[in-house]
């Protein structure tokens, strides 16, 4: 419900605090007191566009709060219109942008009159009110579930057939580039190896000369180092009787000439083994220029190719793999799409069934509002599968007998879109989870009987929601659980509006006034006490 609504500097309105009841809230006082401008100020709260001219003229801005309570929770909304014509809102004391207030005011409030913010009016929302209506809603919300998830396994399929004509031009250069790979028979590090091994066989004739000549120099010559070194060994076993000093020289001179026999012979050795071979040096000199080509093609060493190969052969794989994974696919959303199908029609079915419920209902409470001869009608039309199904949903009327169905919106008549629109609210209140609804002179273009209709009705839907009724009709306005008079008054020379809560003599008063006009009568004054013991 709306607990509060504080206006400053709107229009006429200087300072003004309401607090609201449960139930039957009306509003009545004199043409022009102000009235429909605290209607424009609740519609500014939930996210109408700001005018700057409604700025209370000498002041910077004007503010608008209102307080609402569902379900235990409490919402606090502000606006704020400056005279340059900036505007702000805020809710819960965050501001927040126009769209987000729009989208909660949409949940708080309908307002039916002079205002565009009236959710019948919208075809879209009759699809939901004959589900609430018919209480299968929630089988609404599984079939939106249902298209949903056609919808995102619809743009996997896409997604995944544009990747599989992607990857099919890519095959043949996957393919190529694994088996050129492969047939490289690369190893890590290899390429040093390789190198290595080359540069010896292409230096091989200074190698084997540098190897001749040293062992020449070490063994063959006539006055090779180690003959040589052997005479100095013997000199010094001749004198190491005379010096222990000497002996340990000896010694490390047999060392010496071991180690030169000994490196002799593995550098004849090494000779000996290793020989000359074109044949292999072509070979690894093909070799070190396949792994170059290779390193400068793919951008890397040989353990990055290594590692391109593998991801090279997993992308291969998913691309053989991705046929399957569409035909699973198409299989999925065939069966989806099918079950989508069959709910989708039972779902048409039940609404069908609701709808004529629905028309009867209307009717009825139509009827009560001294509207006997209209006819509603609940129009469903095949469309587009969709989050709602199959059925499109209008609801359409015919106040006078011979007039053709139209739709709620394109009905002209003030008087009676009023009643309708208060026989729907009756009939969905329950399933219609708008917490507050606003009727800005909904008695216009009735009176008498109907009056007394309307009011009684008001007063039966006033017990599932709260409702704030402007009404210049003293029976509609005896209706009420609160009753606030609308008044203008003249204070420093500036026009202001006030509102008063009447206490019950203060409503007999009123009502009437409402009855007779400016002059207050006997008569009247019976005639209000009656209506408000009724």
């Amino acid at each position: 419900m709306l607990k509060g609504l504080t206006i400053e500097n709107l229009a006429i309105i200087d300072n003004l605090s309401l607090t609201l009841e449960e139930g039957l809230n009306i509003f009545t006082g004199e043409t022009g007191a102000g009235k429909t401008i605290i209607i424009e100020a609740l519609s500014l709260a939930l996210g109408d566009r700001a005018d700057s001219g409604l700025v209370r003229t000498g002041k910077d801005k004007a503010t608008v709060t209102a307080l609402f309570e569902t379900n235990g929770n409490e919402t606090f909304i502000k606006r704020e219109i400056n005279a340059s014509g900036k505007a702000n809102a805020f809710m819960n004391e965050k501001i927040t942008s126009l769209s987000v207030l729009k989208e909660t005011g949409n949940t708080l409030v309908d307002i039916h009159g002079q205002h565009e913010h009236q959710s019948l009016l919208n075809p879209d929302t009759h699809i939901d009110l004959v589900d609430r209506f018919a209480k299968i809603y929630s089988e609404q919300e599984k079939i939106g579930s249902l298209f949903t998830s056609l919808k995102e396994l619809r743009k996997e399929l896409e997604e995944l057939k544009n990747s599989e004509k992607e990857a099919e031009s890519q095959r043949e250069l996957l393919q190529f580039q694994i088996d050129e790979i492969t047939g490289a028979k690369l190893s890590e590090g290899e390429d040093e190896r390789v190198e290595k091994e080359r540069q010896f066989l292409l230096h091989f004739q200074k190698l084997s000369e540098s190897l001749n000549e040293a062992y020449a120099e070490l063994y063959d010559n006539e006055q090779a180092i180690i003959d040589r070194f052997k005479k100095v060994n013997l000199l010094l076993e001749g004198i190491s009787g005379f010096d222990e000093k000497i002996k340990e020289y000896v010694k490390n001179a047999g060392d010496i000439s071991a180690n030169l026999e000994d490196l002799a012979l593995n550098l004849r050795k090494f000779r000996d083994e290793r020989e000359y071979d074109p044949q292999k040096l072509e070979f690894l000199t093909d070799r070190v220029d396949l792994i170059q080509k290779l390193k400068k093609k793919y951008n890397t060493d040989i353990k990055g190719i290594i590692e391109y190969k593998v991801s090279a052969e997993k992308k291969l794989n998913d691309i053989s793999s991705c046929k399957e994974k569409i035909n699973n696919m198409e299989e999925d959303i065939k069966k989806l799409q099918a079950q989508y199908d069959k709910f989708a029609q039972e779902l048409s079915r039940k609404r069908k069934a609701a709808a004529k419920k629905l028309e009867e209902k209307i009717e009825a409470e139509l009827a009560l509002l001294e509207m006997k001869k209209t006819q509603f009608n609940v129009r469903i039309t095949p469309c587009e599968p969709g989050m709602k199904g199959i059925d499109s949903i209008e609801f359409l009327i015919s106040p006078n007998p011979g007039e053709e169905l139209r739709p709620l919106a394109k009905i002209a008549s003030g008087g009676e879109i009023s009643r309708i629109m208060l026989s729907l609210k009756s009939t969905l209140g329950d399933v219609d989870n708008i917490p507050v609804m606003v009727f800005d002179e909904i008695d216009l273009g009735i009176g008498g009987k109907t009056a007394s209709s309307v009011g009684e009705k008001m007063k039966e839907l006033a017990k599932k929601k709260q409702i704030i009724c402007i009404t210049h009709l003293a029976q509609i306005a005896a209706c009420g659980n609160a009753h606030f008079k609308v008044e203008k008054t003249i204070s420093g020379g500036r026009t202001k509006t006030q509102v008063i809560r009447l206490k019950k003599d203060e409503r007999v008063q009123e009502l009437a006034r409402m009855i007779s006009g400016d002059k207050i009568t006997p008569t009247s004054l019976k005639h209000a006490r009656e209506l408000l013991t009724n």
